[in-house]
């Protein structure tokens, strides 16, 4: 599976740690079993510690390395070695915790509700939300261990009730754990990737250098940008960046980025000293871009358009439509992304024009991709390209100027509802 789609994909990837920790820690986890059976059975003061039965043995060992694995992914999506080493060590440790305490509160659950197999699965979400704050703890962010905490114990729930729904379709025991486990490290890991994926307010996003499609979440405290171990965000580029090269600063105004070991650092192109990031500002630092998102940001300049018009069949399209939309022998072309610019004004009022090439110019000369024929229009005023998962507008010195969201832009990733203007000329950005 492609890396930076796993990076893209935080979630993916953490269910497939997941399930690859489930193997690992079912292999460790049998021989553990058994022989802690043993062990029991020759050492009868054991069972002032362990119980009557070598589950709490178990489900530590299984609890160690799913922790190891969970704990890994940030690390090795990051590219940092520091990263990496922290989640191996915190996630191991929360892992063992909370298979001593889940198996524990599991079983006095269990016999609470009368044998029901939800007080056990109940357990497992002890031992879900160990793991899910681990990551957070490692890292010192308070709201990602909020947010682990959550998608664990989520989790945990769910993998517990999998655990024996899946097992009670063996008939060996044997075979029942080892279909069972991979599943419960998968759904542990599935719920808290989603956890920190949709109960973010504000990421970055790496778009060039070595971890392209890296996400990282902002929270209340300051995120250092470098190419040092260091660094809350490693960024390899060529020319190389500083260890630490810039800061993001959130205030009560929102957050500002800050030079630090670097010369300049950029915002859509333009010098960033005091400005306030914006929802799909791009970050230049040398070589290495960064996008800054924000969750439900509502911007300036959007505006409820018309729906687009429905040509007739049979009616003539404009020269522009025909140069985006088609291919060279009039058949429609398939739109990767499936994206669109959607007029909103005149002389494009209701036109939809399909992104069908990375690279899509527009202008009011006739050379252009997306012509559009007004004077507030330069001869060859923007273009549009595709940058990985994202499209984003560049201003080519025209004169009049490109705004997205109402605020003039040198260079700006774009996103669903993104109302867009060329000169006086208004677009909305679609995606599908």
């Amino acid at each position: 599976m492609n890396l930076r789609l796993l990076r893209t994909h935080s979630y993916l990837a953490a269910g497939l740690f997941g399930l690859v920790g489930g193997v690992v820690a079912w292999s460790v986890g049998e021989p553990v079993w058994y022989y802690g059976r043993k062990l029991l059975a020759k050492w009868p003061f054991l069972h002032a510690v362990f119980g009557e039965s070598p589950d709490v043995l178990f489900a530590a060992t299984l609890g160690l390395y799913l922790g190891f694995f969970l704990g890994g992914v940030e690390g090795i999506l990051a590219c940092q070695m520091r990263v990496l080493a922290q989640g191996l060590i915190v996630g191991g440790a929360a892992g063992m915790v909370g298979g001593f305490l889940g198996s524990f509160l599991g079983e006095v659950a269990f016999r609470l509700l009368g044998g029901s197999q939800a007080g056990r699965a109940l357990g497992w979400a002890v031992f879900g939300a160990f793991l899910g704050v681990s990551p957070g703890l490692a890292l010192r962010t308070v709201d990602r261990a909020a947010r682990g905490f959550l998608g664990g114990s989520i989790g945990g729930f769910v993998g517990g009730m999998l655990f024996f729904l899946v097992s009670a379709l063996f008939k060996n025991p044997l075979l029942g754990r080892a279909a069972s486990i991979p599943l419960l490290g998968a759904a542990l890991g599935m719920c808290y990737g989603l956890s920190q994926t949709l109960m973010r307010k504000m990421w970055i996003t790496v778009l060039s250098g070595r971890n392209e499609g890296y996400q990282y979440p902002i929270g209340a405290r300051p995120v250092t940008l470098g190419s040092s171990n260091r660094a809350d965000v490693c960024l390899i580029g060529d020319p190389p960046l500083p260890g630490l090269a810039a800061k993001l600063v959130p205030s009560e105004k929102g957050v500002v980025l800050e030079r630090l070991d670097v010369d300049r650092v950029e915002i859509n192109r333009e010098p960033s000293e005091g400005k306030i990031l914006r929802d799909g500002d791009v970050i230049r630092i040398r070589g290495v871009r960064v996008l800054f998102s924000v969750r439900d940001a509502k911007g300036g300049g959007q505006e409820r358009s018309p729906r687009p018009e429905t040509k007739p069949t049979g009616s003539p399209s404009s020269e522009a439509e025909q140069r985006v939309g088609s291919s060279p022998n009039g058949k429609p072309k398939s739109s990767r992304g499936a994206c669109s610019f959607v007029g909103l004004s005149e002389p494009v009022l209701g036109r939809k024009y399909p992104l069908t090439k990375d690279q899509i110019r527009i202008g009011r000369d006739d050379d252009n991709d997306v012509v559009v024929d007004h004077l507030s229009v330069s001869l060859h005023h923007a273009e549009i390209a595709r940058k990985g998962r994202f499209w984003v507008l560049f201003d080519l010195g025209s004169s009049n100027g490109t705004f997205v969201q109402g605020r003039r832009i040198r260079e700006n990733a774009l996103k669903r509802g993104f109302v867009v203007e060329i000169g006086q000329v208004k677009f909305r950005f679609e995606e599908e």
